[in-house]
């Protein structure tokens, strides 16, 4: 995330839309970044395309897509904040996962925001298909909020990997994206790394790298925590004893399942933190047209067995 310009929040027509576009607004006042409110019903989209006669398929969704507007209207009404420009969508279309990756290759946002859909929210064994797809696949940055709404000044705490099984400048990405993020929010960085080596070259080289890292992104002494010991033990336990309000990992590739999060880490650590999640992932380095062209790629990418498997052996 080189910046903030635009978010995508992505409505669920239910209680937690609220708190989502609340919080998109939050990020957005600071930046000056552009929301963009979507919703895609999904369902009533699979069974128009079924429907045989075109006009009643056409009646049907105009009536579908002009009760979603007014609901996002409103919802906007409720929320404006002055100085904060919001536009909105809406649409029947299926499935939902790509109708958003869709709607990200025409605006382009640099956050995508939406409530998880699984039913134990945020647990990795337990994500709605769409949302774990959606995590490989979208090309902007992930937040997937809870309806717990953030204190006045809520705490993000980054998840960042400087050993050698790190993929280059995702670390740096993860806190840079926490930087531009808190100028928004108001929140509170910190920077936790867990060292699980035992060499002590290896251990020192490290340790010069994290420290580095956080001296150029600005986070105070005191919110800098290096963890010792097996990172799949340390971090949950960590993590839940500080219950931050956004928990900032670096996202996996459209090649790795979310078994990739954070260097490989088990369940344990997404279900041992009741915060909402942000994934980062390094920027795509092209032109709008090549990004578009990125998404519709990805659009296409199933792989849902492979993505099964690595879940489970991740």
């Amino acid at each position: 995330m080189d910046e903030l310009k635009s978010i995508l929040a992505v409505a669920s027509r239910s209680a937690t839309d609220g708190a989502l576009l609340e919080k998109a607004v939050r990020l957005a006042v600071g930046c000056g970044a552009h929301i963009h409110l979507f919703y895609s019903d999904a369902r009533s989209g699979g069974a128009l395309g079924q429907e045989k006669e075109p006009a009643k398929a056409q009646q049907a969704w105009d009536e579908r897509v002009s009760d979603d507007r007014e609901y996002l209207d409103a919802l906007i009404a409720r929320l404006r904040v002055p100085g904060v420009r919001i536009t909105s969508h809406a649409t029947c279309d299926q499935p939902l996962n790509e109708a958003i990756l869709r709607e990200v290759a025409r605006m382009q946002p640099d956050l995508v925001m939406k409530s998880p859909a699984g039913s134990h929210p945020l647990r990795l064994f337990t994500l709605d298909l769409n949302d774990w797809r959606l995590a490989r696949k979208c090309p902007s940055a992930l937040m997937l909020v809870h309806e717990a709404p953030w204190p006045v000044a809520p705490r993000f705490g980054a998840l960042v990997n400087v050993s050698e099984r790190a993929v280059a400048r995702l670390p740096a990405e993860v806190l840079h994206a926490c930087e531009y993020l808190s100028l928004g929010s108001g929140a509170a960085v910190d920077a936790v790394y867990c060292e699980s080596g035992d060499d002590p070259d290896e251990v020192a080289d490290r340790a010069a790298s994290f420290d580095r890292l956080t001296r150029e992104f600005h986070i105070p002494a005191g919110h800098v925590f290096t963890l010792r010991g097996d990172p799949d033990l340390q971090l949950p336990e960590f993590v839940s004893k500080k219950r931050y309000d956004v928990l900032v990992l670096g996202a996996p590739t459209h090649r790795h399942g979310l078994g990739a999060l954070a260097g490989g880490l088990s369940s344990k650590l997404i279900d041992a933190a009741d915060s909402d999640l942000l994934l980062v992932r390094l920027p795509v380095r092209s032109t709008g047209e090549q990004l578009a062209h990125h998404c519709e790629q990805l659009v296409g990418l199933d792989g849902f067995a492979g993505d099964a498997d690595e879940l489970v052996h991740g």
